[in-house]
């Protein structure tokens, strides 16, 4: 399930999150299947998570959280910390999931699934960086302040509709 709320934040509360964030370190994103990648994947950093604006961020995206485990039945025990990506000309993510399999969580020895994505854009400047869900024929052009929410695991897997990927950003991009 996929939930697009249209402008979840408004363009001046984007650019102060994106201000707030401009002299902070990124490093280059990793994921626990691959580890870090020498190609041109993006950059992250955790967000500010004493910063009111992102600390109504995160109550609202429990609630929808909350909201899609009623719906669904899929329990969930933990949020996770909201982190910014950024995409600069050349970047892109590859076809991924965000959630683990049985076997890589026990490979790992994690106890967290990564049950809930969610995905609000802080700049519509870019060309290029599409959010894209091939299995099931969905392609989103970023929008600033849109918000993507969508439930990765329909059991104790990772459901394969949740597989998505950024291609090539052709200038700089911003997420949360």
């Amino acid at each position: 399930k996929l939930l697009r709320y249209k402008r979840f934040l408004t363009k001046h509360q984007c650019k102060k999150i994106v201000r707030h964030h401009e002299d902070k370190q990124f490093v280059r994103t990793r994921s626990i299947q691959h580890g870090i990648s020498n190609k041109n994947t993006s950059h992250i950093i955790c967000a500010d998570q004493h910063d009111p604006l992102l600390v109504n961020v995160n109550n609202s995206l429990n609630g929808f959280a909350k909201m899609l485990i009623d719906e669904t039945n899929v329990t969930s025990d933990n949020s996770t910390m909201l982190n910014i990506i950024r995409y600069s000309k050349g970047e892109y993510a590859t076809k991924h999931l965000d959630a683990l399999t049985t076997d890589e969580m026990e490979q790992f020895q994690l106890s967290i699934q990564h049950k809930f994505t969610s995905i609000i854009y802080l700049d519509d400047e870019a060309q290029g960086g599409q959010l894209k869900f091939d299995n099931i024929g969905l392609s989103m052009k970023p929008t600033v302040g849109d918000l993507y929410f969508w439930m990765n695991v329909e059991n104790p897997e990772g459901s394969q509709d949740s597989a998505h990927y950024v291609p090539n950003v052709l200038s700089l991009h911003r997420s949360l």
